[in-house]
């Protein structure tokens, strides 16, 4: 396949595993006793392409020797992948990304991005899919055992790992992130891991959430000034509680409703933990 086809057949239809690539592209040369990362990059693996960088979902291709794709990157000599795109796609849709202006594609698989600043550099994302509306009970019990994980191992990207699986990373930011029917992990990083967030679309009930993380007494309260945010807080500490030197913060949905409980002193007013919902977990090294 020539340098221009290959180009053509990526932006045409997106391979989402590593064999597929290959197969559309020919044989990136992996070797599985050093590249055993997230991410794979090949200078010049084809006429026309000055490198191609794959980012995988889960790092070990010792244990997954076919794993899916997470992204793409294109960046070219100079073919015009704007235009190519557009020719092969149809005109893309315009938008704006952190101060950045570019032109996407989507379709059921995944999005291609073209920044207007550089049309031969070009991105490729997996798509999530729509989040699911409901949790049935055994799903529930396993995403708290999941969490419990989590909290429970030294903080990192593996921790992550271990609790939710293969990991996916974007590059671009740079985010680690693994996805599931009514969650989405992803876990912030400059150098070394800042922090790890989970979005449930589902809010999980606090009180069993709370029992399985083994805490003593905490309640609802909010550090906001103009109290827009409401977290579970420690009794002993007034803070968020601790495990393992990282803090847990768990963010409920809302304060409304909720059993309040003036023999606690706090200027926000505290409240009971029961019948609070928790939408978003924060965990980061404790300071």
């Amino acid at each position: 396949m020539t340098g221009s086809a290959a180009i053509e057949a990526l932006l045409a239809r997106p391979p989402t595993t590593l064999s597929a690539l290959e197969a559309a592209i020919g044989k990136l040369g992996r070797d599985v006793s050093s590249e055993d990362t997230y991410v794979l990059r090949r200078d010049r693996p084809f006429d026309g392409v000055k490198f191609l960088y794959i980012a995988f979902i889960g790092r070990d291709l010792h244990v997954d020797p076919d794993p899916a794709i997470a992204e793409l990157r294109l960046l070219t000599d100079d073919t015009d992948l704007h235009a190519l795109a557009t020719t092969l796609r149809g005109a893309g849709t315009p938008r704006s990304e952190r101060q950045s202006q570019l032109v996407e594609w989507r379709d059921a698989r995944g999005e291609w991005q073209v920044y207007d600043h550089a049309h031969a550099d070009a991105f490729w994302k997996l798509r999530d899919p729509p989040f699911a509306t409901d949790r049935v009970p055994h799903e529930q019990a396993e995403l708290i055992a999941r969490i419990v994980e989590l909290a429970s191992r030294p903080f990192g990207v593996d921790a992550m790992e271990q609790a939710f699986g293969p990991i996916g990373i974007d590059g671009r930011w740079p985010e680690y992130f693994a996805r599931g029917p009514t969650w989405r992990l992803a876990g912030r990083s400059v150098d070394d891991l800042d922090d790890v967030s989970l979005q449930l679309a589902v809010p999980l009930p606090c009180e069993p959430l709370v029992a399985a993380l083994g805490w003593g007494e905490v309640y609802v309260s909010s550090g906001d000034v103009h109290m827009s945010s409401w977290q579970v807080t420690d009794v002993a500490t007034k803070r968020h509680p601790v495990m393992h030197g990282s803090s847990i913060e768990l963010v409920v949905e809302t304060r409304q409703g909720l059993r309040a409980r003036p023999e606690i002193p706090c200027y926000s007013g505290a409240y009971a933990i029961d019948g609070a919902r928790v939408r978003t977990i924060r965990i980061a090294p404790a300071r």
